[in-house]
């Protein structure tokens, strides 16, 4: 049985340069690493799927905001998917917000893959291409899993 889910994402940087950053974690404010991410980065998927789509906000925005979109597996520093796109201002909330609807199965506009395996470890890593630097960019990822047998890959621990 395929499941649509969704997960929140808040990065505590501000995507300056053509150099990912990673949201951080809830728990510890985590986030803005660009060489070394690590799994506080990162969330685990107990099935097999796919990447469907990202909704992306900041709460400001200049001109011309173009932003680089990059999925990351595991401790592969190298982006298995990516995509770049421009950021529309909105005036919402009182004021201009950037805002960049991503459609990953668009594939005209992506390159590589946005499969995923069981117990994978995933994440978002944004940067910026060219524009004003966006505020306190927020994103709701939506991605498809197959919840027939939910599994992983990783080692594990022992409950008791």
């Amino acid at each position: 049985k395929k499941t649509l889910k969704r997960h929140a994402m808040g990065w505590t940087a501000n995507p300056s340069s053509t150099t990912p950053i990673f949201p951080g974690a809830e728990s510890d404010g985590g986030g803005g690493s660009t060489a070394s991410p690590d799994v506080e980065n990162f969330f685990v998927v107990l099935g097999s799927g796919s990447l469907k789509a990202m909704d992306i906000w900041a709460s400001s925005t200049g001109n011309n905001t173009r932003l680089g979109i990059a999925l990351f597996i595991n401790n592969s520093t190298t982006p298995s998917l990516h995509c770049t796109g421009t950021m529309e201002n909105v005036s919402i909330f009182g004021g201009n917000r950037g805002h960049l609807f991503v459609d990953f199965t668009q594939t005209n506009f992506v390159s590589g893959s946005s499969l995923f395996n069981p117990g994978d470890l995933i994440s978002i890593g944004l940067s910026k291409f060219g524009g004003d630097t966006p505020a306190k960019p927020q994103a709701t990822l939506y991605y498809e899993v197959d919840e027939t047998k939910l599994e992983t890959n990783q080692t594990t621990g022992v409950l008791g």
